[in-house]
C-alpha cells in the first residue's frame, strides 16, 4: 500500500470513528449535549436533594442505572472500584423564594440550570475521569468557556477523592447508612495566612479598616476559577472567617479573580436599606467577589457586594 493510500485510509477511519463516538468526543466538554438525557427526572433514580446556601437553590441529583448500581454497591461495602464508564449523574437547580402565605417556607420558583457529570476515564482523564457540563434553564450550553467550567467543577470535586469525586450520596432511607450527615467531613480544605498588604490589585480596599491579615484558601480549586466558583465558596469562606475571627478569601492562582468574606464591623453601615435584622445567634457578614484590577476584561467590570446573616459554627 502506498503512503498516500495509507494516509487516506487513516483519515477515513478517523472520520468514521469520530462520527460514531458519543457526545464529548476528544474531551470537548462543549460537545456534551443534554438532549440524550432529557427524561432523566422521569427515568433515573433520585439520589438526593441539596440546598445551596450561596444561590438559594434546591439541587435535585439523579443517577442513571449504571451510576445508581455502583453507588449503592460502594455504600454497602461491596466494591471500592471507581465508577464504570457510562455512569452519569444529572442535576436540576431550582430557584426558591419565600412563600407569601407561609413565610417560614421557601418554595420552588422555577428551573435555573441543569448539570451533567459523565464517567469516561479515557475521554475525561484531564478531569479525573469525569466530564462536566452546565446548561441554562432551556437546556442550552451555559455561556462561557465550557472547558474552564469543567476544570473548575473538577477542582471542587477533588475534595472527595475517597468517593471517586462524587459529592452526592442517597438520602437516608434510600440506601443503608446513606445519610451524608453520617460521613466524616472532608479534610481537604486548607487555609493559610496572608498579610493584607500583600494582596494584589484592588482587593485590600475591600477589607475592614485595620485588617492585618487574611485567611486564604489553598489547593486545586484556586487553579481553575470561573464566575460560579466565587459564589460556591462563600459558605466555606464564611465558616473560616467566623472560626478565625478575620477575613477569609479565595484568590485564583492567576490573581485575576477573588471572593472575600468577613464579619461586618459593628460601626459599619448596612448595605441594605430596611434590611431585616439577623436572627439570634447570627451576625451580619459581607461578601465581595469579582475581578482583581488588571484581570480579564470579561469580568473586570463586575465586583459584587452582598450582605447576609451567618451563624458561626
Amino acid at each position: 500500500m502506498s503512503k498516500r493510500a495509507l494516509t487516506i485510509l487513516v483519515l477515513s477511519l478517523a472520520t468514521v470513528l469520530s462520527a460514531s463516538l458519543p457526545f464529548g468526543a476528544f474531551a470537548d466538554e462543549s460537545q456534551i449535549r443534554l438532549e440524550p438525557y432529557k427524561n432523566f427526572e422521569k427515568d433515573w433514580k433520585l439520589v438526593t436533594v441539596r440546598f445551596r446556601k450561596d444561590t438559594g437553590e434546591l439541587r435535585f441529583t439523579y443517577a442513571n442505572p449504571v451510576a445508581w448500581k455502583h453507588m449503592t454497591a460502594r455504600l454497602a461495602g461491596k466494591t471500592k472500584d471507581p465508577y464504570p464508564k457510562g455512569a452519569v449523574f444529572a442535576k436540576t437547580g431550582i430557584a426558591t423564594g419565600e412563600d407569601a402565605s407561609f413565610p417560614s417556607s421557601a418554595v420552588p420558583g422555577g428551573v435555573r440550570r441543569f448539570q451533567l457529570m459523565i464517567r469516561d476515564e479515557k475521554k475525561f482523564a484531564h478531569t479525573d475521569g469525569w466530564g462536566y457540563a452546565l446548561y441554562t434553564e432551556d437546556g442550552k450550553m451555559a455561556p462561557g468557556d465550557a472547558k474552564q467550567a469543567a476544570l473548575a467543577c473538577a477542582a471542587c470535586h477533588k475534595i472527595v477523592p475517597e468517593r471517586d469525586f462524587v459529592f452526592s450520596v442517597p438520602m437516608a432511607g434510600l440506601a443503608p447508612k446513606s445519610s451524608l450527615l453520617s460521613l466524616p467531613a472532608s479534610k481537604n480544605w486548607s487555609f493559610r495566612d496572608m498579610e493584607a498588604k500583600a494582596l494584589p490589585g484592588n482587593v485590600s480596599q475591600h477589607l475592614p479598616v485595620g485588617s492585618q491579615s487574611v485567611r486564604v484558601l489553598e489547593g486545586e480549586i484556586t487553579r481553575h476559577v470561573f464566575e460560579g466558583t466565587l459564589d460556591e465558596v462563600r459558605p466555606l469562606l464564611s465558616r473560616e472567617a467566623s472560626r478565625a475571627g478575620k477575613p477569609a478569601m479565595l484568590l485564583s492562582q492567576d490573581a485575576k479573580r477573588f471572593s472575600l468574606v468577613f464579619a461586618k464591623p459593628e460601626a459599619g453601615k448596612s448595605l441594605i436599606k430596611d434590611a431585616k435584622p439577623c436572627a439570634p445567634g447570627e451576625a451580619i457578614f459581607l461578601a465581595v467577589a469579582g475581578a482583581v484590577d488588571g484581570g480579564e476584561q470579561a469580568v473586570k467590570d463586575t465586583v459584587k457586594v452582598l450582605q447576609f446573616c451567618y451563624k458561626g459554627e
